[in-house]
C-alpha cells in the first residue's frame, strides 16, 4: 500500500517539494497561472529560473499513480539542472 499523496493546492505542493528534496523555502515557490504549474527557482549562481512543471490539475494527480510519477519526474529533472538534487 502506498502512502496518500497530498497535492490537493499550491500550498500543499509546495510543502511536498520541501519535505521531499528538502530544499529551503527562500529558494523557491509553486505558482499557478490558469492550469499550468510553474516552479520558480533561486539558482547556485544567485539567478532566478522559471520552469513549467505540468499542465492539468493537482488534485488528479493525487489519484492518478502515472501523472503522479510524470511530476516528480519533471522536479527531479528541473532540480537536477539547477544543481539541487
Amino acid at each position: 500500500m502506498t502512502a496518500k499523496r497530498k497535492l490537493g493546492n499550491t500550498e500543499e505542493f509546495k510543502k511536498h517539494i520541501y519535505y521531499k528534496y528538502k530544499i529551503p523555502w527562500n529558494k523557491f515557490d509553486i505558482i499557478k497561472e490558469k492550469n499550468q504549474f510553474y516552479i520558480y527557482l533561486v539558482t547556485p549562481e544567485a539567478t532566478l529560473a522559471k520552469e513549467l512543471i505540468f499542465k492539468g490539475s493537482l488534485k488528479a494527480a493525487e489519484k492518478i499513480h502515472d501523472l503522479y510519477k510524470y511530476i516528480e519526474k519533471q522536479l527531479e529533472t528541473i532540480l537536477n539542472k539547477y544543481n539541487y538534487l
